[in-house]
C-alpha cells in the first residue's frame, strides 16, 4: 500500500509536470477535488491523487 506521500501529488509537482505556474497547479487541484467529492472519494485540500491527476492529464493530451 502506499503511503499519503506517494499516494497523492501537491501543487508544486503538478506546476513542474505540465510547465505551469503555481496558481494554475492549485486551481487544477480544486478542479480535481470537486470531480472526485462529486464521485464520493475522500479529499485532501492542497492535494490530488496521482492516479487521478495521471488520468486527467492523458485525457486532456488525447482531446487536444
Amino acid at each position: 500500500m502506499k503511503g499519503i506521500k506517494e499516494a497523492f501529488i501537491d501543487a508544486g509537482e503538478i506546476s513542474q509536470m505540465l510547465g505551469i505556474g503555481m496558481t494554475k497547479a492549485y486551481a487544477i487541484i480544486k478542479k480535481y477535488n470537486v470531480e472526485l467529492e462529486a464521485k464520493g472519494y475522500f479529499t485532501m485540500r492542497g492535494k490530488c491523487p496521482v492516479s487521478y491527476t495521471h488520468l486527467r492529464a492523458h485525457e486532456t493530451a488525447a482531446n487536444l
